[in-house]
């Protein structure tokens, strides 16, 4: 039984690059949410990847203090980028999302699903609300279509969670 496990991270390293921009630029539902991506970038600015401090960033047009949590599943040699949430503290304390994106395979209609990539994402930006000092919660992208939870409580911190396979 080989076991995986989901952890998260704020740095990336430059060997994920191919990952990252697969991930961002040509996802496979992207067509299917074109009208949603658009809105989020002339909202949110485009994403762009840069090489910084020895890793690699999401940044956004026109945005200061943005910043990325990665979503890597491990196995026991390598690590392979699954998902990224993109996100600024906005004027109301909160870490306000502005792009998140899960690896086709991990979505909830994908052969992987049970790793619930984009839930786990939320989970830990919640738990990393509650490190921060006067951080309300995590706000949630709003959909013009249909509303969805606005502002999420953190979390505490809690260990990271193995799945086997």
């Amino acid at each position: 039984m080989t076991t995986m496990a989901l952890r998260f991270t704020s740095v990336l390293d430059k060997s994920h690059r191919k990952e990252l921009e697969t991930l961002f630029f040509f996802h496979p539902q992207q067509k299917r949410f074109h009208d949603s991506i658009m809105d989020t970038v002339k909202r949110n600015g485009m994403p762009g990847i840069v090489s910084k401090n020895g890793g690699l960033r999401i940044e956004l047009a026109g945005q200061g203090d943005i910043q990325t949590l990665y979503a890597m599943l491990e196995k026991a040699l390598t690590r392979e980028l699954v998902g990224a949430i993109v996100y600024a503290r906005n004027a109301d304390n909160e870490l306000a999302i502005r792009h998140i994106v899960v690896k086709d395979d991990y979505t909830t209609g994908g052969t992987k699903a049970e790793f619930e990539v984009a839930f786990q994402l939320i989970t830990e930006l919640r738990r990393a609300a509650q490190r921060i000092g006067g951080v309300r919660g995590v706000r949630l992208p709003y959909n013009q279509r249909r509303t969805l939870l606005t502002t999420l409580p953190p979390l505490p911190t809690i260990g990271s969670q193995a799945l086997a396979a």
